[in-house]
């Protein structure tokens, strides 16, 4: 077998200008560095300014320039415009990354890969623009604080979570949403008339204790999800069925991570399945 080619360092590349400057033949300067001859040459005129010479410096810059064929995203089209796509679609990196794998799809990517493609392009490209193919539209990565504090003080009728029946959960787990008699809330205002619930439907609504998002894992994030698409400040009241309809749907469509990425559609589908065929009796004979 052949000697594998080895690239070379920037101290060879030093070693390299310093016996050049000194008038150093190609054969003296590779026999210095235990290298062929063609490599010193090819390395000269590749890397070798017209005006300054030859750099060092800027001779391993450009050739690790030339060696690096851009991300996984750069490379293959078609898993960009895929990635891209679900990325319009309102999917997260990781909900993408997740929902490949699940689906045994030929090309997969991890979401730390989408993450990172997108961070270059905005630095590349200086367009902020970039950002909101991101869940977040963060132009940077990392946690920032809120301040303010909560609105449950002004919800009517608030009970908290810690008053909930420990049966609750249990004895729902198994059954469809159609049967649930219960709602938990979070402490935004939207929710402010849940009362109204328990004397139309008399369904028993509860609240999470202020500031612990994580005792109705979900609600933060769905909100968010399901918010997205519509301006701030939007008033609910005045957008058509069919746009509430379409906002729910994507959701309803999008997979998530605590469902093993299944879509909550999807997941829905086979619990309503899986309880038709528990409650359903047996056919008598004959």
């Amino acid at each position: 077998m052949g000697k594998k080619y080895k690239h070379l360092s920037l101290e060879e590349r030093c070693q390299i200008a310093r016996l050049h400057e000194d008038g150093q033949s190609l054969r003296q300067i590779a026999a210095a560095l235990d290298r062929p001859p063609s490599t010193i040459s090819r390395e000269l005129k590749r890397n070798g300014g017209r005006r300054v010479g030859y750099k060092p410096s800027y001779a391993h810059e450009q050739a690790r320039a030339r060696r690096w064929t851009g991300s996984r995203l750069e490379r293959d089209g078609d898993l960009r415009g895929l990635v891209l796509d679900r990325l319009k679609r309102g999917w997260s990196p990781e909900q993408i990354a997740g929902r490949l794998e699940r689906d045994k799809a030929a090309s997969r990517i991890s979401h730390e890969s989408i993450y990172r493609f997108i961070y270059a392009q905005i630095r590349r490209t200086n367009d902020g623009r970039w950002r909101h193919f991101l869940p977040r539209a963060k132009a940077k990565r990392g946690w920032r604080a809120r301040k303010g504090g909560s609105p449950a003080n002004f919800i009517q009728g608030r009970v908290s979570i810690a008053q909930r029946p420990a049966s609750v959960i249990a004895w729902l787990k198994p059954l469809p949403a159609e049967l649930r008699q219960t709602i938990t809330f979070d402490n935004g205002t939207e929710f402010a008339q849940h009362y109204r619930l328990k004397a139309k439907l008399d369904i028993q609504t509860f609240f999470c204790d202020t500031h612990s998002p994580w005792q109705k894992g979900g609600i933060e994030n769905a909100i968010g999800r399901m918010r997205r698409p519509l301006p701030r400040k939007t008033d609910l009241l005045t957008l058509p069925p069919q746009n509430l309809n379409a906002v729910a749907a994507a959701y309803n469509n999008t997979p998530r991570k605590c469902l093993d990425f299944q879509t909550p559609a999807e997941a829905f589908l086979a619990q309503l399945l899986h309880f038709e065929c528990e409650s359903t009796s047996r056919l008598s004979p004959g």
